[in-house]
């Protein structure tokens, strides 16, 4: 029981952490972000792949 209620309390502290950077609880407000973020993950994936050759 005691394992459950230190994974209840880490999993707190998370969303602790998410709420604290503005989290809206809707993704759609979030848009601006969220492009920006995948347009990143794509350039890091490009030059993975060629980091890789």
């Amino acid at each position: 029981m005691k394992q459950s209620h230190n994974s209840h309390e880490s999993s707190d502290e998370y969303e602790e952490r998410i709420i604290r950077t503005g989290y809206k609880r809707d993704w759609r407000q979030c848009k601006k972000e969220m492009d920006k973020f995948k347009e990143c993950w794509k350039k890091n994936q490009k030059n993975q792949t060629e980091d890789q050759k």
